[in-house]
């Protein structure tokens, strides 16, 4: 979901003012096998809050403030999406529950795999290697993904 939450926002990049800022609020989940697919979760969440903030900083070119909760209690169940112009109005764009089946589809087979045990950097490293020639499709066709986006005056 990082590397899709990236997708989203690089195109964003370059049309940021000089002085704004990006903060993501997302959720760790302890406990988990460490998975060797690039769709699985981290096991550790240093390293998970080491790779998102390094690929979502690279994505907006601004460094991210990135927010994590341990609590589903703490954070919503759905994806949202703020953006603040500099006339004060905002965008936003909430996304149900739909959007967990998107998925990266990766060039090759070989590139989905991912190496977790690999230093936090590394695994940066390793994404961008493959990430050029990956989409990213909703998985699951007969599941729909509802957008609702709402443009609030400042």
């Amino acid at each position: 979901m990082v590397t899709i939450l990236g997708s989203l926002l690089m195109h964003v990049k370059g049309r940021l003012a000089e002085d704004a800022t990006a903060q993501v609020r997302t959720l760790f989940k302890a406990g988990r096998a460490q998975g060797q697919k690039a769709f699985d979760d981290w096991a550790d969440q240093e390293d998970f809050e080491f790779f998102a903030r390094k690929w979502l900083s690279a994505m907006v070119d601004k460094n991210v403030d990135l927010r994590v909760e341990t609590s589903n209690r703490d954070i919503p169940h759905h994806r949202k999406l703020l953006l603040e112009f500099e006339s004060g109005k905002c965008l936003k764009v909430r996304f149900d529950q739909g959007v967990a089946y998107w998925h990266v589809r990766f060039g090759s087979h070989r590139d989905m795999w991912f190496d977790f045990d690999r230093s936090a950097e590394d695994q940066v490293m390793q994404m961008a290697a493959v990430i050029d020639a990956a989409q990213v499709h909703n998985s699951e066709q007969k599941w729909a993904t509802d957008v609702l986006v709402e443009l609030q005056q400042g």
